[in-house]
């Protein structure tokens, strides 16, 4: 997760650099292209890794189907 820390710092650079226009092909200014897509960009892989692991190490149990309701005897 410390390697993408720097990615924090786009905020401002995205702010001074885009203050009112917007962003590539986004109708996002500079601080909203931040909040709505650079974030998703930077935790996404982060989260992901993590569901991965827990689900390889057996720490997180994979969805399984359930059994239908039975009704009383």
């Amino acid at each position: 997760m410390s390697g993408v820390c720097f990615v924090y710092y786009l905020r401002f650079w995205f702010g001074t650099a885009w203050p009112e226009a917007r962003v590539g092909w986004t109708p996002y200014n500079g601080h909203q292209f931040f909040d709505y897509v650079a974030v998703w960009l930077e935790y996404t892989p982060w989260f992901a890794l993590l569901v991965w692991e827990g689900l390889r190490t057996g720490r997180i149990k994979a969805p399984t189907t359930l059994n239908p309701i039975q009704g009383s005897q």
